[in-house]
């Protein structure tokens, strides 16, 4: 892909490579606040009921695989569709998306089946009562239709972002919250939570229905064509990146599976009191991730070593003057927050307490895991990537490791301090794996490059 190829495309949000990753996370922090206003509504409803530990189990495996998938999927068509836009038109993008679609959706439709037929294997060691086994495996098989909705969303948002259309995609995922509520009020005195899965299915299916008018409007919809061979190297991206994010993903999943083996509660006040991290580290991750990884690239590419140090200060430098003190003000006001959010209807003062008590450990991850965000960015920039799954992996074992200590010591809190301190030790390995990674300035450059 020529380096100026999304340049006009981006350029028309007005205000570059900033610009759109700023607008980007604005967007995608009201969509993730739609999002937290469901789990208000659950509170609120169920508090820290057994139904609630059923949802957050039978969801645990559908988000993973889902979460992987959209940090996977842009990075691996957006280069294939742009260097088809280059080479031969419009008709190419659309051929090429054609054959993607057909591909992700034999794959997706496989992934969801696995986890369909996994679940009645595996959901029944977290011992549940018999009444309740019953209902985490029909949460589990309605959830599992997640995966190829939100894969697919994921694929067509990237289709979008080759055409420098980032805001309707940025807001599309409040639509499945939206009908999760929705479902909610309106049936959950007949189906309780079921009601709720129901409706996140819905939800997906009307982000679908956006996506599809969005790229209609594009002439770039059309019919999933499984004749053809998607592009080699969207297929190895999509691979690679796919098999990084899943790695990663072991520390949210192996946190939640914990929160629900330590008894009754603990995965509904895992849940509660990881939100408000979760969408502080999303968006702050998003922003650096759009903004740093172009930046390193580019300078990699230039053979500018000065550049990449001194972006890497300046990301640095903000992570240390917004997010140390902002995780801080969180854990400190953590009791009112969760009063505030919570604290109604079945939700009582107990289950506050608990879901402020572990909110308080996990909140003090943010600065380290953004960290994290911004030295692996750099990591790839140099190529490194295999040295951010290598690392990926080695974070995974911790974070394993030390809810196996912390968790007798602390129940659900201390899943959320052994999640910190993961991100603490990981950053600081990340950080000795990017210095080293580093060119160094030779007697014979100038200006701060190196020669290869």
């Amino acid at each position: 892909m020529r380096p100026g190829g999304l340049i006009p495309a981006v350029g028309r949000l007005g205000a570059g490579l900033t610009g759109t990753a700023a607008t980007v996370a604005a967007l995608t922090a009201v969509a993730r606040l739609v999002s937290l206003a469901r789990e208000i509504a659950v509170a609120a409803r169920f508090g820290a009921a057994p139904e609630v530990d059923a949802f957050v189990v039978a969801f645990a495996v559908p988000s993973f695989l889902s979460a992987a998938l959209v940090v996977s999927m842009g990075p691996a068509v957006v280069p294939a569709l742009v260097r088809a836009g280059h080479g031969d038109g419009e008709a190419a993008v659309r051929a090429l998306l054609a054959r993607l679609t057909g591909a992700a959706t034999a794959l997706l439709l496989a992934a969801a089946a696995l986890a369909a037929l996994a679940a009645p294997v595996y959901l029944p060691l977290f011992a549940f009562p018999p009444g309740q086994q019953a209902l985490v495996v029909t949460l589990a098989l309605i959830l599992a239709l997640v995966v190829p909705l939100q894969g697919m969303a994921a694929l067509w948002t990237a289709a979008l972002h080759t055409r420098g259309r980032f805001a309707l995609p940025a807001l599309t995922p409040a639509l499945t919250p939206l009908a999760a509520v929705a479902a909610l009020l309106a049936f959950g005195d007949e189906f309780g939570i079921v009601a709720l899965a129901a409706g996140m299915v819905a939800g997906g299916c009307l982000e679908l229905a956006v996506l599809a008018g969005a790229l209609a409007r594009r002439r770039l919809l059309a019919a999933p064509a499984w004749g053809g061979r998607p592009a080699a190297g969207a297929a190895a991206a999509g691979a690679s990146h796919f098999v990084a994010a899943l790695v990663l993903g072991l520390i949210p999943l192996a946190d939640q599976l914990m929160a629900a083996a330590a008894g009754t509660g603990g995965a509904a006040t895992f849940a509660y009191g990881s939100r408000l991290t979760s969408l502080i580290s999303g968006i702050g991750m998003l922003a650096l991730g759009q903004a740093l990884l172009p930046l390193f690239a580019q300078a990699a590419a230039a053979g500018d070593g000065a550049a990449l140090r001194r972006t890497l200060r300046e990301a640095l430098a903000l992570i240390l003057l917004l997010a140390v003190p902002g995780a801080v003000l969180v854990a400190l006001a953590s009791d009112p927050i969760m009063t505030v959010m919570y604290q109604r209807g079945s939700f009582d003062a107990a289950a506050a307490a608990a879901a402020a008590e572990m909110q308080r450990w996990f909140v003090l991850q943010v600065p380290f895991y953004l960290a994290w965000v911004a030295l692996t960015r750099l990591l790839v920039g140099l190529h490194r990537q295999y040295v951010v799954l290598a690392l990926s992996g080695l974070a995974a074992m911790l974070n394993f490791g030390l809810n196996l200590a912390l968790r007798p010591l602390a129940g659900v809190a201390g899943i959320a301090a052994a999640t910190t301190l993961t991100f603490v030790v990981s950053a600081a390995v990340c950080g000795l794996a990017a210095w080293w990674a580093l060119p160094r300035a030779r007697p014979e450059t100038e200006g701060g490059a190196w020669k290869s």
